[in-house]
Protein backbone atom coordinates (compact mmCIF):
# COMPACT_ATOMS: atom_id res chain seq x y z
CA UNK A 1 0.00 0.00 0.00
CA UNK A 2 2.89 2.55 0.89
CA UNK A 3 4.17 1.32 -2.69
CA UNK A 4 1.17 2.81 -4.53
CA UNK A 5 0.90 5.51 -2.27
CA UNK A 6 4.40 6.69 -3.24
CA UNK A 7 4.22 6.13 -6.97
CA UNK A 8 0.91 8.31 -6.75
CA UNK A 9 2.41 11.11 -4.79
CA UNK A 10 5.52 10.68 -7.67
CA UNK A 11 3.22 10.99 -10.61
CA UNK A 12 1.11 13.69 -8.81
CA UNK A 13 4.68 15.49 -7.91
CA UNK A 14 5.82 14.79 -11.32
CA UNK A 15 2.20 16.41 -13.24
CA UNK A 16 2.35 19.68 -10.77
CA UNK A 17 6.39 19.94 -11.99
CA UNK A 18 5.80 19.07 -16.05
CA UNK A 19 3.01 22.33 -16.01
CA UNK A 20 3.60 25.20 -18.41
CA UNK A 21 4.39 28.79 -16.92
CA UNK A 22 1.16 29.80 -18.15
CA UNK A 23 -0.76 26.82 -16.40
CA UNK A 24 1.00 27.36 -13.67
CA UNK A 25 0.20 31.02 -13.30
CA UNK A 26 -2.95 31.61 -15.19
CA UNK A 27 -4.54 34.99 -16.01
CA UNK A 28 -2.35 37.50 -14.90
CA UNK A 29 -3.33 41.02 -13.39
CA UNK A 30 -2.66 44.00 -11.85
CA UNK A 31 -2.68 45.17 -8.45
CA UNK A 32 -1.61 48.29 -7.82
CA UNK A 33 1.68 49.17 -9.65
CA UNK A 34 2.84 45.56 -9.57
CA UNK A 35 2.21 43.05 -12.02
CA UNK A 36 0.89 39.00 -10.71
CA UNK A 37 -0.01 35.69 -11.46
CA UNK A 38 -3.66 34.62 -10.98
CA UNK A 39 -3.34 34.33 -7.33
CA UNK A 40 -1.95 37.81 -6.53
CA UNK A 41 1.43 37.02 -6.14
CA UNK A 42 4.10 39.26 -7.77
CA UNK A 43 5.82 37.94 -11.48
CA UNK A 44 8.21 39.05 -13.46
CA UNK A 45 8.13 38.19 -17.31
CA UNK A 46 11.41 38.09 -19.17
CA UNK A 47 10.90 37.37 -22.84
CA UNK A 48 12.07 38.50 -26.63
CA UNK A 49 10.36 40.96 -28.73
CA UNK A 50 10.69 39.45 -32.52
CA UNK A 51 12.24 42.12 -34.81
CA UNK A 52 9.09 43.06 -37.70
CA UNK A 53 7.70 39.63 -37.88
CA UNK A 54 6.76 40.25 -41.46
CA UNK A 55 10.61 41.56 -42.44
CA UNK A 56 12.57 38.67 -41.23
CA UNK A 57 9.37 35.84 -40.96
CA UNK A 58 12.95 33.53 -40.78
CA UNK A 59 13.32 34.30 -37.14
CA UNK A 60 9.43 33.32 -36.08
CA UNK A 61 8.94 29.82 -35.98
CA UNK A 62 7.49 26.79 -33.89
CA UNK A 63 11.13 25.99 -33.75
CA UNK A 64 12.44 29.61 -33.24
CA UNK A 65 9.99 30.05 -30.47
CA UNK A 66 10.90 26.14 -28.78
CA UNK A 67 14.08 27.04 -28.53
CA UNK A 68 13.29 30.46 -26.90
CA UNK A 69 11.58 28.58 -24.11
CA UNK A 70 14.09 26.01 -23.57
CA UNK A 71 17.16 27.03 -24.46
CA UNK A 72 17.10 30.81 -23.50
CA UNK A 73 14.71 30.62 -20.91
CA UNK A 74 11.65 33.18 -21.64
CA UNK A 75 8.43 33.27 -20.58
CA UNK A 76 6.80 35.70 -22.71
CA UNK A 77 7.30 36.64 -26.25
CA UNK A 78 5.81 40.15 -27.77
CA UNK A 79 4.66 39.97 -31.44
CA UNK A 80 5.72 43.30 -33.22
CA UNK A 81 3.42 43.80 -35.92
CA UNK A 82 4.80 46.65 -37.93
CA UNK A 83 2.02 49.10 -39.17
CA UNK A 84 3.85 50.71 -42.08
CA UNK A 85 7.54 50.72 -42.84
CA UNK A 86 8.84 52.22 -46.06
CA UNK A 87 11.30 49.36 -46.49
CA UNK A 88 8.89 46.50 -45.54
CA UNK A 89 6.51 45.81 -48.48
CA UNK A 90 4.71 42.97 -46.21
CA UNK A 91 3.64 45.53 -43.02
CA UNK A 92 0.20 45.44 -42.09
CA UNK A 93 -0.59 48.62 -44.05
CA UNK A 94 0.62 47.49 -47.24
CA UNK A 95 0.18 43.35 -46.40
CA UNK A 96 -2.48 42.90 -43.37
CA UNK A 97 -3.29 39.25 -43.93
CA UNK A 98 0.38 38.70 -43.67
CA UNK A 99 0.00 40.13 -40.69
CA UNK A 100 -2.83 38.01 -39.05
CA UNK A 101 -1.27 35.10 -40.30
CA UNK A 102 1.84 35.83 -38.55
CA UNK A 103 -0.65 36.69 -35.31
CA UNK A 104 -2.18 33.64 -35.07
CA UNK A 105 0.80 31.80 -35.34
CA UNK A 106 2.27 32.82 -32.76
CA UNK A 107 -0.80 32.87 -30.34
CA UNK A 108 -1.04 29.20 -31.24
CA UNK A 109 2.54 28.23 -30.82
CA UNK A 110 3.19 30.10 -27.24
CA UNK A 111 -0.38 28.97 -25.80
CA UNK A 112 1.30 25.16 -27.20
CA UNK A 113 4.61 25.95 -25.21
CA UNK A 114 2.49 27.80 -22.26
CA UNK A 115 4.34 30.73 -23.10
CA UNK A 116 2.61 34.71 -22.52
CA UNK A 117 2.45 36.37 -25.86
CA UNK A 118 2.19 40.05 -26.57
CA UNK A 119 0.19 41.38 -29.57
CA UNK A 120 2.09 44.43 -30.11
CA UNK A 121 0.61 47.28 -32.86
CA UNK A 122 3.81 48.82 -33.47
CA UNK A 123 3.42 52.11 -34.70
CA UNK A 124 7.03 53.86 -35.26
CA UNK A 125 7.89 55.87 -38.01
CA UNK A 126 4.66 57.48 -37.83
CA UNK A 127 4.19 58.25 -34.35
CA UNK A 128 1.06 59.57 -33.73
CA UNK A 129 -1.25 56.60 -32.98
CA UNK A 130 -4.19 58.80 -34.11
CA UNK A 131 -2.74 59.55 -37.62
CA UNK A 132 -4.33 58.53 -40.65
CA UNK A 133 -1.63 55.64 -41.49
CA UNK A 134 -2.81 53.88 -37.90
CA UNK A 135 -6.17 53.91 -38.57
CA UNK A 136 -6.62 49.86 -38.81
CA UNK A 137 -5.42 50.12 -35.17
CA UNK A 138 -9.80 50.08 -34.38
CA UNK A 139 -10.32 46.74 -36.88
CA UNK A 140 -6.88 45.26 -35.90
CA UNK A 141 -7.97 44.99 -32.17
CA UNK A 142 -11.66 43.92 -32.51
CA UNK A 143 -10.46 40.93 -34.47
CA UNK A 144 -7.40 39.94 -32.17
CA UNK A 145 -9.79 40.06 -29.13
CA UNK A 146 -12.46 38.54 -30.58
CA UNK A 147 -10.53 36.25 -31.86
CA UNK A 148 -8.00 35.56 -28.09
CA UNK A 149 -9.91 37.02 -25.64
CA UNK A 150 -10.69 33.73 -23.69
CA UNK A 151 -6.86 32.93 -24.33
CA UNK A 152 -5.58 33.83 -20.51
CA UNK A 153 -1.82 34.14 -21.79
CA UNK A 154 -2.58 37.36 -24.18
CA UNK A 155 -1.78 40.88 -23.87
CA UNK A 156 -2.65 43.70 -25.83
CA UNK A 157 0.24 46.41 -26.69
CA UNK A 158 -1.86 49.29 -28.56
CA UNK A 159 0.45 51.90 -29.61
CA UNK A 160 4.32 51.10 -29.49
CA UNK A 161 6.72 53.76 -28.95
CA UNK A 162 4.31 57.28 -29.85
CA UNK A 163 6.39 59.98 -30.93
CA UNK A 164 6.54 63.57 -33.14
CA UNK A 165 5.73 66.90 -32.47
CA UNK A 166 2.36 67.01 -30.72
CA UNK A 167 2.00 63.87 -29.50
CA UNK A 168 1.41 64.47 -25.49
CA UNK A 169 -0.54 61.78 -22.78
CA UNK A 170 -3.44 63.68 -23.98
CA UNK A 171 -3.13 62.38 -27.44
CA UNK A 172 -1.96 59.01 -26.48
CA UNK A 173 -5.00 58.53 -23.21
CA UNK A 174 -7.60 59.70 -26.56
CA UNK A 175 -6.50 56.83 -28.45
CA UNK A 176 -6.17 54.55 -25.52
CA UNK A 177 -10.11 55.40 -24.38
CA UNK A 178 -10.84 54.60 -28.13
CA UNK A 179 -9.18 51.45 -28.35
CA UNK A 180 -9.52 49.63 -24.61
CA UNK A 181 -13.50 49.39 -24.85
CA UNK A 182 -12.43 47.37 -28.36
CA UNK A 183 -10.88 45.03 -26.38
CA UNK A 184 -12.54 45.18 -23.45
CA UNK A 185 -15.66 43.84 -25.07
CA UNK A 186 -14.26 40.81 -25.86
CA UNK A 187 -11.06 40.77 -22.89
CA UNK A 188 -12.86 41.77 -20.16
CA UNK A 189 -9.53 41.11 -17.75
CA UNK A 190 -7.15 40.96 -20.40
CA UNK A 191 -3.69 42.81 -19.56
CA UNK A 192 -3.39 46.49 -21.78
CA UNK A 193 -0.43 47.84 -22.21
CA UNK A 194 -0.53 51.78 -23.15
CA UNK A 195 2.13 53.67 -24.76
CA UNK A 196 3.59 56.45 -23.32
CA UNK A 197 5.30 59.90 -24.58
CA UNK A 198 8.48 60.30 -26.48
CA UNK A 199 8.79 56.86 -27.98
CA UNK A 200 8.31 55.15 -24.80
CA UNK A 201 10.60 57.22 -22.28
CA UNK A 202 8.37 59.84 -20.23
CA UNK A 203 6.58 57.63 -17.50
CA UNK A 204 6.50 60.66 -15.62
CA UNK A 205 4.17 62.30 -17.82
CA UNK A 206 1.50 59.62 -17.86
CA UNK A 207 -1.68 60.62 -16.01
CA UNK A 208 -4.21 57.33 -15.57
CA UNK A 209 -6.85 59.24 -14.08
CA UNK A 210 -7.44 60.57 -18.03
CA UNK A 211 -7.97 56.55 -19.07
CA UNK A 212 -11.57 55.80 -18.51
CA UNK A 213 -10.85 52.43 -17.84
CA UNK A 214 -7.58 51.77 -16.05
CA UNK A 215 -7.95 48.12 -14.82
CA UNK A 216 -5.27 46.21 -15.71
CA UNK A 217 -3.48 48.45 -17.46
CA UNK A 218 0.30 48.69 -17.66
CA UNK A 219 2.34 51.57 -19.12
CA UNK A 220 5.34 50.86 -21.38
CA UNK A 221 8.84 52.31 -20.92
CA UNK A 222 11.73 51.55 -23.77
CA UNK A 223 15.27 52.46 -23.02
CA UNK A 224 18.42 51.51 -25.07
CA UNK A 225 21.37 50.82 -22.62
CA UNK A 226 23.97 52.77 -25.12
CA UNK A 227 21.18 56.22 -25.02
CA UNK A 228 19.05 56.00 -22.46
CA UNK A 229 21.03 55.91 -18.93
CA UNK A 230 20.32 59.37 -17.63
CA UNK A 231 16.32 58.45 -17.73
CA UNK A 232 17.21 55.30 -15.24
CA UNK A 233 16.37 57.54 -12.23
CA UNK A 234 13.15 58.68 -13.38
CA UNK A 235 12.46 55.14 -13.79
CA UNK A 236 13.24 54.09 -10.49
CA UNK A 237 10.98 56.73 -9.26
CA UNK A 238 7.93 56.36 -11.78
CA UNK A 239 7.71 52.07 -11.32
CA UNK A 240 6.90 53.06 -7.36
CA UNK A 241 3.77 55.64 -8.98
CA UNK A 242 2.17 53.31 -11.49
CA UNK A 243 2.07 50.12 -13.50
CA UNK A 244 4.97 49.69 -15.83
CA UNK A 245 5.88 46.90 -18.72
CA UNK A 246 9.23 47.20 -20.07
CA UNK A 247 8.44 45.95 -23.58
CA UNK A 248 11.41 46.66 -25.33
CA UNK A 249 15.16 47.48 -24.11
CA UNK A 250 17.91 46.92 -25.82
CA UNK A 251 21.70 46.91 -25.26
CA UNK A 252 23.63 48.95 -27.65
CA UNK A 253 22.15 52.65 -28.86
CA UNK A 254 18.12 53.58 -29.51
CA UNK A 255 19.03 52.96 -33.30
CA UNK A 256 19.64 49.46 -32.76
CA UNK A 257 23.31 49.59 -33.71
CA UNK A 258 26.21 51.45 -31.83
CA UNK A 259 27.71 51.28 -29.05
CA UNK A 260 26.79 48.20 -26.74
CA UNK A 261 26.70 48.80 -23.03
CA UNK A 262 26.38 46.02 -20.99
CA UNK A 263 27.20 47.93 -17.94
CA UNK A 264 24.39 50.30 -18.45
CA UNK A 265 22.11 47.53 -19.16
CA UNK A 266 22.76 45.69 -16.18
CA UNK A 267 21.79 48.51 -14.21
CA UNK A 268 18.68 48.67 -15.34
CA UNK A 269 18.01 44.70 -15.02
CA UNK A 270 19.00 44.82 -11.77
CA UNK A 271 16.36 47.52 -10.83
CA UNK A 272 14.11 45.59 -12.53
CA UNK A 273 14.49 42.52 -10.92
CA UNK A 274 13.38 44.33 -7.91
CA UNK A 275 13.61 47.70 -6.66
CA UNK A 276 12.61 48.91 -3.23
CA UNK A 277 11.41 52.57 -2.22
CA UNK A 278 10.62 52.60 1.39
CA UNK A 279 8.23 50.05 1.76
CA UNK A 280 7.64 48.99 -1.37
CA UNK A 281 9.39 46.46 -3.70
CA UNK A 282 8.34 46.21 -7.34
CA UNK A 283 9.69 43.80 -9.76
CA UNK A 284 9.78 45.08 -14.14
CA UNK A 285 8.75 42.98 -16.63
CA UNK A 286 10.19 43.01 -19.90
CA UNK A 287 11.25 42.47 -23.31
CA UNK A 288 14.36 42.35 -24.94
CA UNK A 289 15.02 43.69 -29.01
CA UNK A 290 15.03 41.38 -30.47
CA UNK A 291 15.14 37.67 -31.53
CA UNK A 292 16.15 38.13 -35.01
CA UNK A 293 19.52 37.75 -36.78
CA UNK A 294 19.45 41.07 -38.53
CA UNK A 295 23.15 42.83 -39.13
CA UNK A 296 22.94 44.98 -35.86
CA UNK A 297 24.11 45.27 -32.49
CA UNK A 298 20.46 44.84 -30.66
CA UNK A 299 19.94 41.18 -32.34
CA UNK A 300 20.42 38.27 -30.33
CA UNK A 301 21.89 35.71 -33.29
CA UNK A 302 24.46 35.87 -35.76
CA UNK A 303 23.41 37.19 -38.89
CA UNK A 304 21.52 34.33 -40.95
CA UNK A 305 21.34 32.55 -38.13
CA UNK A 306 17.26 31.79 -38.89
CA UNK A 307 17.55 30.58 -42.40
CA UNK A 308 19.95 27.65 -41.07
CA UNK A 309 17.70 27.03 -38.27
CA UNK A 310 20.67 27.87 -35.53
CA UNK A 311 18.30 28.97 -32.95
CA UNK A 312 21.00 29.46 -30.44
CA UNK A 313 23.40 30.59 -32.67
CA UNK A 314 24.16 33.65 -30.26
CA UNK A 315 25.89 37.21 -30.74
CA UNK A 316 27.96 38.75 -27.94
CA UNK A 317 24.15 40.53 -27.43
CA UNK A 318 22.95 36.83 -26.67
CA UNK A 319 25.36 35.93 -24.27
CA UNK A 320 24.67 38.60 -22.45
CA UNK A 321 20.76 38.41 -22.40
CA UNK A 322 20.16 34.66 -22.15
CA UNK A 323 22.47 35.11 -18.67
CA UNK A 324 19.75 37.42 -17.47
CA UNK A 325 16.85 35.26 -19.28
CA UNK A 326 18.00 32.15 -17.30
CA UNK A 327 18.33 34.12 -14.14
CA UNK A 328 16.09 32.78 -10.82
Amino acid sequence: MKTVTSILLLFVATQLFSQSFVAKNGRLQVKGHQLCNEQGKAIQLKGFSTHNTTFCPECVTYEALLSNRDFWGVNVVRAAIYTDDFWNSNSYNKNPGMSQMMVDSIVRWTEKLGIYCIIDWHILTQGNPDAKIQAGADSFFQEMSSKYGKKPHVFYEICNEPNGNGVTWDTIANYANRIIPIIRKNAPKAVILVGTPQWCQLLDKVEPAKLHDTSNVMYTFHFYAGSHIGLLPMFSKEIHRIPVFVSEWGVCESSGNGNINFDNSEKYLNTMEKHIEGKDTVSISWCNFSYGDVKEAAAALKPKSCSKKLWDNMSPTGFFVREYLRKE
